[in-house]
């Protein structure tokens, strides 16, 4: 945290106090302004871009305006995308639901590595008391293999004798 604030602190905690912080601790407020002051900064360095493109000294509004425009531009050509597939794990025995249940913890180690996150699951039934688990994974849209990866990392386990994929669809 800095501690060269080019806000008053005051000002910003009574802000926070006007939407809806009772209580507000002073390195939050001091965070706060910190996240206030890198934001000012990048919008100056940019519109100053904008202005001596133009060939002037001043920075106007519009120099301003542009800069936010361009920031929120950038901002959501960074957002990240997602596959969603959705998976059928079948294990190698009869398992009850609460032992199912924990092995979707083993799931999510071995694909975390991946950077894939198992957002929800369900237990079907396949026949005469075997379980399946059907399980919905978040993939990153540039992991390269698709949903290999994430297949061979959960058939790796010894519980499971096969996954399937049911579907998958871009988020």
């Amino acid at each position: 945290m800095t501690t060269n604030l080019t806000f008053a602190r005051s000002p910003v905690r009574e802000m926070m106090k006007r939407n809806g912080a009772q209580l507000v601790a002073q390195d939050a407020v001091t965070l706060l302004i910190d996240h206030i002051e890198q934001a000012a900064k990048q919008l100056t360095k940019q519109a100053l871009v904008y202005a001596q493109h133009a060939k002037r000294k001043k920075i106007t509004r519009d120099d301003i305006l542009l800069a936010t425009k361009y920031t929120i531009i950038k901002h959501k050509m960074k957002k990240e995308h997602y596959v969603i597939a959705v998976v059928k794990v079948l294990p190698d025995d009869v398992y009850e639901n609460a032992h199912l249940e924990k092995l979707v913890g083993e799931l999510k180690n071995v694909l975390t590595p991946l950077n894939t996150v198992v957002e929800k699951f369900t237990i079907v039934p396949i026949a005469f008391g075997l379980q399946a688990l059907r399980v919905q994974i978040r993939i990153p849209e540039e992991t390269e293999g698709g949903t290999q990866p994430a297949e061979d990392a959960m058939e790796s386990l010894g519980w499971v004798q096969r996954v399937e994929v049911e579907m998958v669809t871009r988020l």
